[in-house]
């Protein structure tokens, strides 16, 4: 097939007159991220709604990959020139964590995108692995197709789109939404420990608060940082936030005072119980008298799953060198009573005390209780 033919069937995909987005996997629909590209801007999929968007997983050092950007053909460029001209966002996403292969800072890929001419919308960097592994991402070349709506409509090697186009114009069913890909393996960050053990380095993670700014636990090194999963309808949180003793407002104010970040964070999908909208968010918080550094929503359960959040309320209290310190539950007293909450231990409570008097954190871990996480 010469090059011509495949842009030009490429672009057929893309803007894919005759493509249905409801002929897209089910399963792979509305995948939101928040990324920062090597300018230092901040990226989410939900940016671009309405427009297609490629999504290409990008190793330079990976020999598939160089080949597909190699002079004299240059292949990927012009795949790249074509379906921007026709208003199409094209994202570079490299999933490589720090020190593996083809992992770039953001200066190195800047020079990099530069030496090839490559000209994607942004270059996004992804060294979590968050969103790689939240599409199903395996090697390198690999593509997704995103759909107006936010569907994929395709997923795999990008030499396999013109099938799809085929399929499409000719008024027959898709015959497939993904095709393997093959090239180098993504070196992926090994995925944390979980509850059962502390002391592991706490993932990095990018959510938007209640706000609308998107925070990162990165932001917050150098300070100790305390996780809580929150569900306000939830009756074991609503015990914490009674107003006969406002235990979890009186840790977030302790917390301010001693120059630690307090993050709320909401893994509740939306449509399930706890899942709030911003404002309804900030109106119940404003209600409580709670006073976290930031209320952040995760709805779709990235950041709960990748610390092993599984009650509300169950707690991360997190090193100023981004270490996990402490996992588990509020206290020692899993009941909903009230007034069971001035008899138990608070973990979180004695771990600021260890802190206080600058010794280790005698309590490591807890089993959590509560309500389950509504992922």
């Amino acid at each position: 097939m010469t090059r011509a033919r495949f842009t030009a069937l490429l672009m057929f995909v893309l803007l894919g007159g005759a493509l249905e987005e409801s002929r897209a996997n089910p399963a792979a629909t509305n995948h939101d991220f928040a990324l920062r590209d090597v300018d230092g801007t901040t990226r989410r999929l939900s940016d671009y709604r309405g427009k297609w968007v490629v999504l290409e997983w990008v190793n330079f050092d990976c020999a598939p990959v160089s080949e597909l950007y190699a002079p004299p053909r240059r292949s990927m460029q012009a795949l790249q020139r074509a379906a921007m001209a026709q208003g199409v966002v094209w994202l570079h996403v490299n999933s490589s964590p720090a020190g593996k292969h083809g992992h770039r800072t953001p200066g190195q890929a800047k020079a990099t995108l530069t030496r090839l001419g490559a000209t994607p919308t942004a270059s996004l960097l992804d060294t979590a692995g968050t969103v790689g592994k939240a599409f199903g991402v395996r090697v390198t070349p690999e593509a997704r197709v995103v759909g107006p709506r936010g569907a994929v409509v395709y997923a795999g090697a990008v030499e396999h789109l013109h099938m799809v186009l085929n399929a499409a114009t000719t008024g027959r069913a898709i015959p497939f939404a993904k095709k393997a890909a093959k090239g180098c393996e993504i070196p992926y960050a090994a995925a944390p420990s979980g509850v059962a053990a502390t002391g592991p380095k706490a993932p990095d993670f990018a959510l938007v608060d209640s706000g609308g700014v998107t925070r990162r636990l990165s932001d917050f090194r150098g300070k100790w940082v305390i996780l809580e999963w929150v569900n306000y309808d939830c009756p074991f949180v609503k015990k914490q936030y009674h107003f006969s003793h406002k235990m979890m407002q009186r840790l977030q104010q302790q917390c301010a005072q001693q120059g630690m970040v307090w993050l709320s964070i909401c893994s509740s999908a939306p449509g399930k119980e706890g899942a709030l909208s911003s404002g309804q968010a900030n109106a119940r918080i404003n209600q409580m008298g709670a006073t976290p550094s930031a209320y952040l929503h995760d709805p779709q359960g990235q950041v709960g799953r990748r610390y092993g959040a599984t009650k509300t309320p169950d707690m991360r209290i997190i090193s100023p060198q981004g270490t996990i310190e402490y996992a588990g539950g509020i206290d020692s007293i899993p009941s909903m009573s009230v007034r069971d909450v001035a008899r138990a231990r608070n973990y979180v409570a004695l771990a600021l005390a260890d802190i206080a008097a600058r010794r280790p954190i005698a309590i490591k871990k807890s089993k959590p209780y509560g309500c389950s996480v509504k992922y």
